[in-house]
């Protein structure tokens, strides 16, 4: 689901901020904390499939290599202390992977503002033949789940409903119905 992809990458880019202020005290475990960042990126991403994961990898190996000696040519050779190093690796490697992050976040917000658009379209058409029934309490997903069902029926729609049936997943697609529900019945338009 890329809406909760999304949800997961931001959270992980949320924590960058308390990162960058181990690393502007100059507390000695930046590195290891930063390391430790990247792993659980790692791990999530993998978990997600996306090929973001080796960048991540990667990245988390430059700090090792610093940690075992190896001067990065970004740092021009001069004398650094060893752990001032590892320290500027680590946070060069972070920004690595924040800016990677920040462009597959984009890619998602792109890719679902394209989906909220024509699912507003099909619920303008939609909602003609079959209005919008009032929200329950709970349980929401199955109303959602139920209007879905019930505006397959609609001709004028059907071939948008397909459409979208085939390009997002069942969890994305109700979470933007939901919103976009939201929206136009509260009056502020689909």
């Amino acid at each position: 689901m890329l809406i909760a992809t999304r949800e997961i990458l931001l959270e992980k880019l949320l924590l960058m901020p308390a990162l960058i202020d181990t690393y502007q005290r100059n507390d000695v475990g930046f590195a290891a904390k930063a390391t430790g960042w990247l792993l659980e990126l790692e791990q999530v991403l993998n978990r997600l499939r996306s090929p973001l994961t080796s960048v991540v990898a990667n990245e988390r190996g430059r700090i090792v290599a610093a940690q075992d000696g190896f001067c990065d040519s970004t740092l021009n050779g001069g004398r650094v202390s060893r752990r001032r190093r590892v320290n500027v690796t680590a946070s060069l490697a972070l920004g690595v992977v924040e800016a990677a992050l920040v462009v597959l976040i984009q890619e998602i917000d792109k890719k679902t503002d394209i989906w909220r658009e024509k699912l507003a379209q099909f619920i303008s058409v939609a909602s003609i033949s079959v209005p919008i029934p009032l929200p329950p309490t709970d349980p929401r997903q199955d109303w959602l789940r139920q209007i879905w069902r019930d505006w397959q029926r609609v001709e004028e729609a059907r071939a948008m409903h397909n459409y979208l049936n085939t390009i997002m997943a069942p969890g994305d697609r109700l979470h933007l119905l939901g919103e976009l529900l939201d929206n136009h019945l509260n009056g502020n338009g689909s």
